[in-house]
């Protein structure tokens, strides 16, 4: 993306596209106000994704795999009372 649109425009459009990813996820099952939510929070994911790999990791998506993962993992626990 950032190669066609440019850092700024080709980060926020991935943001997006992560945003709205998870949406389909909840389609038909969610209000508006929820729904908003539910793509907002990822895309601020998403930039803080491109943060890490781009700036401390010289372009290595492991580590946004690693924080992806520990959000996932947290959001399970608040989901079972756990955390």
């Amino acid at each position: 993306m950032t190669a066609q649109f440019g850092f700024t425009w080709g980060v926020i459009i991935q943001a997006a596209i992560f945003g709205l990813i998870h949406l389909l996820m909840v389609w038909g099952h969610t209000g508006f106000l929820s729904g908003m939510v539910i793509v907002l929070y990822p895309m601020g994911a998403a930039v803080l994704f491109v943060y890490i790999n781009e700036k401390l990791a010289n372009g290595s998506i492991l580590p946004g795999w690693m924080v992806h993962g520990l959000l996932n993992a947290l959001e399970g626990l608040m989901q079972l009372g756990i955390w």
